[in-house]
């Protein structure tokens, strides 16, 4: 889904890419797996590697044990 809304608006995406100060990440919801981040995003997390990690990883602990058993 993410990848036809990339294909379909590839300047709106590359907007909040490049004009966003917020830190924006995206996930699938179902594997929890961090699909689209932008560059805020990488900035805060100090990470250039977030897109394929699991969005857990940027969960404190207690957190990410309560959010995977959703």
């Amino acid at each position: 889904l993410l990848k036809a809304a990339r294909a379909e608006q590839p300047l709106l995406f590359a907007q909040l890419d490049r004009k966003s100060a917020r830190a924006l990440v995206i996930a699938d919801p179902q594997a929890s797996e961090i699909v689209w981040v932008n560059e805020a995003a990488e900035r805060l997390f100090g990470r250039l590697d977030l897109v394929g990690s699991n969005l857990e990883s940027l969960m404190p602990q207690d957190i990410a044990v309560r959010h995977a058993g959703i």
